[in-house]
Formats: C-alpha cells, sequence, structure tokens
C-alpha cells in the first residue's frame, strides 16, 4: 500500500488521505469523527449532479470495529477478485 498523507481539518479532525474518485464518478473520502463517545470514523461517498440530477452524498458513522469490519470485507473483496480474474 502506498503512503496515505494525512491532513487536519478546520476543526482539528484528521482527513485520511485524499478523495478518491472512483470508476463512475462518485468521490469517497474517509475522515475523523468528532463523536465524544469515543473514536469513530465517517466514511463519505459524493456523486456529482449534472443537469440532469442533484449531487448526492451519502455518509456512515462507524465505531473502530465497524470500519474494522467494512475493512476486512474489502480485503477479501479485492483479494477474491484478483484471484478471480486471474483464473479467467
Amino acid at each position: 500500500m502506498s503512503e496515505i498523507q494525512t491532513y487536519v481539518s478546520e476543526r482539528g479532525f484528521e482527513l485520511y488521505g485524499s478523495p478518491v474518485a472512483t470508476t463512475y464518478g462518485d468521490v469517497v473520502s474517509v475522515y475523523e469523527s468528532s463523536a465524544a463517545s469515543g473514536p469513530h470514523i465517517w466514511l463519505r461517498t459524493q456523486r456529482p449532479g449534472d443537469a440532469d440530477n442533484d449531487e448526492v452524498t451519502q455518509a456512515a458513522h462507524m465505531s473502530v470495529e465497524q470500519a474494522t469490519a467494512i475493512r476486512d470485507r474489502l480485503t477479501l473483496a479485492i483479494n477474491r477478485a484478483g484471484e478471480r480474474w486471474a483464473a479467467s
């Protein structure tokens, strides 16, 4: 994995790397939450608007345990995709 830079927001929270643009034009961001109940992470997706559609933003607020569960599923999906495509 390449080195991911962290940035600090105007409010003092960490942003983890630059937003990532996806194949279909969505933009995905990961950043620290301000939740006082313990460490939490935001995962945000944004779909830019166009002449026919408004911009759409969705965000998931996760505990570290929930974020770890999603990371584990992404890792499995990434590994399996490579295996499945290599087999074809």
